[in-house]
């Protein structure tokens, strides 16, 4: 039989095809851990004026960052007894990814025993806070850490606390300008001088 080169072609194709397609493909870990949101909530405040903050920085591709900060008041001070300030806005990429590549340092999506350290000092003024994380695979995780807890010099990570910090500076970096700001905040004044 004479040899084929059109023949000879086709079936090293299909034979490279059928090596591929048989070929067990190791689990990729890039991406286990690509940060696409981490929220830090507040709680707390004192019982009478109590204080709910929340920061939440979401989506890798278009980072935005979002804040929310509600203020229950005594009713005797405004009919609709809650003042909420809340704005988002578009965060630079790089900052993001910064946030991100602290999470996997610290290991955030598998720590679980922040909330239990024991305060070496009392520490006044300090929220108690919530830290959600998920990833880009659906990972999840949810640490509460005492508000004492932040202000120990040595029971508490280092880490943790340069973390939390940096995500609250965003917060000045990325305010909204001075007319977005009334644009938001004049609606909501009317709706509760209007009961």
């Amino acid at each position: 039989m004479p040899f084929n080169p059109f023949i000879a072609l086709t079936t090293s194709v299909f034979l490279l095809v059928f090596m591929t397609a048989c070929t067990p493909n190791e689990p990729s870990h890039e991406n286990d851990l690509k940060l696409d949101e981490i929220t830090i909530t507040y709680l707390g405040g004192t019982t009478r004026f109590p204080i709910n903050t929340t920061i939440s920085i979401v989506n890798y591709a278009y980072p935005i960052i979002s804040y929310s900060k509600k203020i229950i008041v005594p009713p005797h001070r405004l009919d609709d007894n809650a003042f909420e300030t809340t704005w988002q806005t578009a965060l630079q990429p790089q900052d993001f990814v910064y946030i991100e590549k602290r999470t996997e340092d610290l290991n955030i999506f598998t720590a679980n025993e922040l909330s239990d350290a024991s305060p070496e000092k009392p520490c006044f003024g300090v929220s108690r806070v919530k830290l959600y994380v998920k990833s880009k695979r659906g990972q999840e995780n949810t640490l509460t850490l005492s508000g004492a807890v932040l202000c120990q010099e040595k029971t508490f990570p280092t880490g943790f606390k340069k973390l939390i910090g940096e995500i609250n500076a965003l917060i000045p970096k990325y305010q909204p300008t001075l007319e977005t700001r009334f644009a938001i905040w004049i609606p909501k004044t009317l709706k509760v001088w209007a009961g």
